[in-house]
């Protein structure tokens, strides 16, 4: 009998040091679960005095690599954010009595981001577990009407098989974004759609003689990308993007400023004590902002904007300053200690 996806379950765990793989993985559901060892093989290359065909193949390394989407639950997310972000915080959420758990980007050098250990299971006939991982890329994505989703790619310098087992998954509840808040500048900011991606490039590179695994995998840069469905209603939103917010009839013409401000997404969950997840970028430039008109339907644009390194929102005298971040994201849920 063929092997259903739904008995399977994907784990994250945080590893104290690179190279000993976590022992106490937790289990969450998940959308897909594409993340697994990529073998790199390759034929001979031709040989003169050879034949019209390779004389044959090898191996050369593997790694693992892939794509997990989840609808992000508010405890079990926190282990994808620490291995994303250098560093977190716990602190007493006074109004909630839950806990705020900080991440920030923080000073790369000083503080890390850690190393996860990721298995998944294809029911209970294998299993498969990838260590020395780290996270390339986060994308979380608000739709009306709708769950709220995430997607996360990660890249592993180890890999190996491990037997298999029926994992359970946790039943937190999700993040409805009907209930979700979004700020441009402090005021409400309508979309239809909305997808926040934060991105590390990671080298994938590096092998070494005398080793099939990736010896390191270093971050090189992060990013973080918006973009946002809009229906449009007014020419606030086309005036800041072409004339850096520039009012009055006289003032019309296109501007060569970048339009700068903060964006802040809050996604809350249908509880009576709401658990949160917040994403806060306190500078954002807008870049780029089509306007589609088509037959008889709304005109619609689609805003794209990314996240860059400024004056208020920066300070390389003190990089862990959680008051001048490029990026702060919030996680207020129970979970009591830093994840680890």
């Amino acid at each position: 009998m063929s092997l259903s996806s739904l008995k399977g379950a994907v784990g994250v765990g945080i590893q104290a040091v690179k190279g000993t793989p976590a022992v106490g993985l937790t289990y969450f559901p998940t959308l897909n679960a594409n993340v697994m060892g990529e073998q790199l093989a390759q034929n001979l290359p031709p040989e003169v005095g050879g034949s019209l065909f390779s004389r044959g193949a090898y191996k050369a390394g593997v790694r693992g690599r892939g794509e997990v989407a989840m609808l992000p639950r508010p405890d079990t997310f926190g282990y994808v954010l620490r291995g994303l972000f250098n560093a977190e915080s716990v602190g007493v959420n006074g109004i909630t009595a839950l806990n705020d758990h900080v991440f920030t980007v923080g000073d790369t050098a000083a503080t890390p981001a850690k190393w996860l250990t990721v298995r998944r299971y294809v029911g209970n006939l294998y299993g498969e577990e990838i260590s020395d991982a780290r996270i390339g890329s986060l994308r979380v994505e608000v739709a009306a009407a709708n769950v709220v989703q995430a997607s996360v790619h990660l890249l592993g310098g180890s890999y190996k098989q491990v037997a298999g087992a029926d994992m359970g998954t946790d039943d937190e509840p999700v993040f409805l974004t009907c209930i979700a808040d979004v700020t441009e500048g402090g005021a409400p900011f309508i979309v239809d759609r909305m997808s926040v991606e934060i991105g590390a490039q990671l080298t994938d590179n590096e092998f070494r003689v005398g080793s099939y695994y990736l010896d390191d995998i270093t971050l090189l840069q992060r990013q973080v990308a918006i973009h946002a469905d809009v229906r449009i209603k007014a020419d606030d939103l086309y005036r800041k993007v072409y004339r850096n917010n520039a009012v009055g009839i006289g003032t019309g013409v296109w501007s060569p400023i970048i339009y700068r401000s903060a964006v802040k997404l809050t996604l809350k969950t249908a509880e009576l004590v709401p658990q949160t997840f917040t994403i806060d970028l306190p500078g954002v430039d807008f870049l780029t902002l089509p306007v589609q008109m088509q037959g008889a339907d709304l005109v619609r644009a689609q805003l794209t904007a990314s996240v860059t390194l400024g004056n208020d929102n920066f300070d390389p005298a003190d990089p862990s300053s959680v008051t001048l971040q490029p990026i702060i994201v919030t996680l207020s849920n129970g979970h009591a200690a830093v994840y680890a």
